[in-house]
């Protein structure tokens, strides 16, 4: 038996456009990509990890957890060194201050006074200089 239909029904005619735009749509499918930033990857790549790893997922998690406490727990130590340094700072400024008083109080020499307070102001207006390069290194670490 032979089909009433023409074969021309059956192909349809293709031009070098349709080509082209179909190149193009599987070049774009291959070009496609997707990231992600954080411990923690989307929903759909954390159910593969769980798939392929059985386990991994609670591996992340904990992972996960670990850094934000070790960050967490360097955050607390560098802000109660930062505490320690600005106290120790402060005597040391007020120091010289103090010694300088002192020695007008027994009438020791102008200059040992003068040195004194000298010294006193050099702390408290020369030391503010190193202070931000001291900063930069440690977030730099």
């Amino acid at each position: 038996m032979v089909d009433d239909e023409s074969p021309s029904s059956d192909n349809k005619n293709i031009t070098p456009t349709e080509t082209a735009n179909e190149e193009q749509a599987g070049i774009l499918a291959v070009a496609s990509a997707s990231r992600y930033s954080g411990p923690i990857p989307p929903p759909d790549m954390f159910r593969e990890y769980e798939n392929i790893l059985g386990g991994a997922a609670d591996r992340i998690l904990s992972l996960a957890e670990y850094n934000q406490k070790n960050n967490f727990d360097i955050s607390k130590n560098i802000l109660s060194n930062n505490r320690l340094n600005i106290s120790l700072s402060f005597i040391i400024s007020i120091a010289p201050f103090l010694a300088s008083i002192v020695s007008i109080y027994f009438d020791q020499s102008p200059f040992l006074s003068g040195a004194f307070g000298f010294v006193g102001l050099v702390s408290l207006f020369g030391g503010r200089k190193a202070t931000p390069q001291a900063h930069s290194s440690e977030a730099d670490e």
